[in-house]
């Protein structure tokens, strides 16, 4: 099954962890996301979608030239906020999934981009003070995401991400996510890992690098949760729909 990998990001982390920071450094405009922003040029998906390392694994990259539409009050900007949905559409049809990183910061127009193009959302939270208390924040986009342009969007939930059950503070802020959310919080975890932090620059997930390792093991544990929760999902639409026809 093809993935297509989007970096929204504009600090381009993911597009660096696939083609090496070199390589993110030398692409134009037209070779990145930003393209789908800039009202004077017409995206092709031939330059904007980059072979990676990794057979069946593709990369719609994110650069510096994102910077420049990483716009407040994405809301108010009109039109440009669907570009991303709208390049989907048109490439969808070679992809059986396709995989939307977005920045820390969700209050702007790349972030707002993705969430109006996504059929789903999972929100990463690292157990610590001002990743968890982001998370209302979060809330209150994707609900207006719902409320302004995407109607159909689901929240998964959030995932705990490079969690240390030896730190007091982590495991505090873990129990606290889950008295609050209770089963929006995913029940697998991803752990701190030095193999997590190395697999980068081997340009490969660890599920590639070290595929029979406890870290891909783990990776694969949130994926299957993942599946399971979009089937979930599916299947409460369905009866809901069901029941109004």
């Amino acid at each position: 099954m093809p993935v297509l990998v989007v970096d929204t990001d504009p600090q381009a982390s993911v597009s660096k962890n696939f083609l090496g920071a070199a390589a993110v450094e030398r692409l134009r405009p037209h070779e990145s996301i930003a393209a789908l922003f800039d009202a004077r040029r017409e995206p092709e998906a031939d330059s904007l979608i980059h072979p990676t390392g990794i057979d069946n694994i593709r990369l719609l990259p994110a650069s510096d030239y994102l910077e420049a539409y990483d716009l407040p009050r994405p809301q108010k900007l009109g039109d440009i906020a669907f570009a991303l949905r709208d390049f989907l559409d048109e490439v969808l049809e070679s992809f059986g999934l396709v995989l939307i990183d977005t920045p820390p910061a969700v209050s702007n127009l790349p972030a707002w981009s993705s969430l109006l193009a996504a059929d789903y959302v999972v929100t990463p939270v690292t157990p610590e003070k001002n990743s968890s208390e982001s998370v209302l924040d979060v809330k209150a986009r994707i609900a207006a995401a719902l409320e302004h342009g995407n109607p159909d969007l689901v929240d998964l939930g959030f995932l705990v991400n490079n969690m240390d059950r030896r730190r007091a503070t982590h495991r505090a802020v873990e129990i606290k996510l889950r008295q609050l959310y209770g089963s929006q919080v995913f029940e697998a975890v991803v752990p701190s890992r030095v193999a997590y932090v190395e697999a980068p620059y081997q340009l490969m997930p660890i599920t590639h690098l070290a595929p029979k390792s406890e870290e891909a093991d783990l990776i694969r544990s949130v994926l299957d949760e993942l599946i399971r929760r979009i089937n979930a999902a599916d299947a409460l639409l369905g009866h809901q729909l069901a029941e109004a026809g």
